[in-house]
């Protein structure tokens, strides 16, 4: 299981990497899923493929001061 809890858009970058290797991926990060959509369509196959969860929640106004 890959947890992470970053908003680092090159670890987002490795999520389809991770569910294909894999790995189950738990984040808050949006970048992976405000990408572009065809990264998107490639998360959702990589995860029902190789039968892993791509699970992810976020929050507002997580970079406000």
């Amino acid at each position: 299981m890959i947890v992470d809890c970053t908003s680092s858009q090159a670890v987002a970058d490795q999520y389809a990497d991770f569910l294909r290797e894999g790995f189950h991926v738990v984040t808050p990060n949006k970048k992976a899923n405000t990408s572009s959509l065809d990264y998107y369509h490639q998360l959702r196959h990589a995860a029902s493929s190789s039968r892993r969860k791509f699970l992810y929640d976020t929050n507002v106004g997580a970079g406000c001061r």
